[in-house]
């Protein structure tokens, strides 16, 4: 596995910040703070400036020769999936449009974003991301489509969408897309975002789940989503999106965005021993929220998860008014729970 020096000394430092765990009055309550996801002091690692808002990111990990990260993000300006590299996760090379919208019949790719990239047995790559309409309130208005490519660089488009809303609960439109391949079984996982709130506010509901034996044709097992706000105890989530799942050992962990208000979002983290039912919240959540001031004052979005050296990097987009730029949190532990 590919490690870089800069990548080294940003996670030692963190581990190095931390008190040492005493035998003595050890409690649940020091357990969670040992957990914590830091902040990168120097976010955001990819500023606005000269890009402008991007946003959703996505990120893999690459092997050698090529820099250890790469990650796909969402560039409104240019209405288009973007590419950038990095060998330390903070660092990033000039953004590269990969995939630009197209000039569909139906209009459902005349917004293209929220990629996710998923390497196949052959040693190419296939693209799953969101396809959306001009009115972001009509029915239908959104759909799920793929792309392949063998180097993850250059991209073609399989002419039609891959998953389209068919259901009560997600009649406005799919996106925010998440696919793991289950290397055992071939088995294709996707959760997914659905929306039934035209008029109302243009971020899905809820989150399902779905499976395909090739990654093209998608079943879903049930009707409903499998996780929603109203499974939250307290009433504090008004809705839940954008799920990037990780099998790790012996749970599926699904980080998740938690929006409190249609302004105001978090990043937060439930497990499934399954990933389709029986979800436990984590009791620390939100494991990332808004520093007030700051340049994610108002949101922090779309989680991106690496392990990266005996712990976890996370990306995510964080929004200052109308400004979105991606920043970094770190964890310094193996243990996600």
């Amino acid at each position: 596995m590919y490690y870089s020096k800069r990548t080294r000394s940003l996670t030692d430092r963190m581990r190095n910040s931390a008190r040492p765990k005493q035998e003595q009055g050890y409690s649940k309550e020091k357990d969670l703070m040992s957990k914590q996801w830091e902040k990168f002091p120097g976010n955001p690692v990819i500023p606005a400036g000269q890009w402008g808002t991007i946003f959703d990111p996505f990120v893999l990990e690459c092997r050698p020769p090529a820099p250890r990260f790469r990650m796909y993000l969402s560039w409104r300006p240019q209405n288009a999936i973007a590419m950038t590299e990095s060998d330390d996760g903070i660092h990033w090379s000039d953004l590269r449009i990969v995939l630009g919208a197209f000039p569909r019949p139906d209009l459902r790719e005349f917004h293209i974003n929220r990629a996710c990239v998923v390497p196949l047995p052959n040693g190419g790559f296939r693209m799953y991301y969101s396809g959306q309409g001009p009115d972001r309130t009509a029915p239908k208005h959104a759909a799920i489509f793929t792309a392949e490519s063998r180097d993850g660089i250059l991209w073609n488009r399989i002419p039609e969408a891959v998953f389209s809303p068919d259901g009560a609960w997600q009649n406005c439109g799919v996106m925010c897309p998440h696919v793991l391949r289950d290397p055992a079984s071939g088995l294709f996982q996707m959760w997914y975002s659905g929306m039934n709130n035209p008029g109302i506010h243009y971020e899905p509901d809820a989150i399902g789940y779905a499976e395909s034996r090739d990654g093209l044709v998608w079943e879903t097992p049930s009707p409903d989503p499998v996780f929603r706000a109203e499974q939250i105890p307290g009433g504090r989530l008004i809705k839940v999106t954008a799920a990037q799942v990780m099998k790790h050992r012996e749970f599926y962990y699904m980080f998740y965005i938690g929006f409190e208000s249609h302004s105001r979002a978090t990043i937060c983290l439930c497990r499934s021993r399954t990933g389709v039912d029986g979800w436990e919240q984590y009791p620390g959540n939100p494991i990332v929220s808004p520093d007030k001031g700051c340049w994610d004052h108002d949101a922090c979005y779309k989680p991106a998860v690496c392990p990266a050296n005996g712990g976890f990097l996370l990306w995510y987009n964080g929004r200052k008014e109308s400004s979105e730029q991606i920043g970094l949190a770190v964890l310094r532990t193996a243990e996600l729970w």
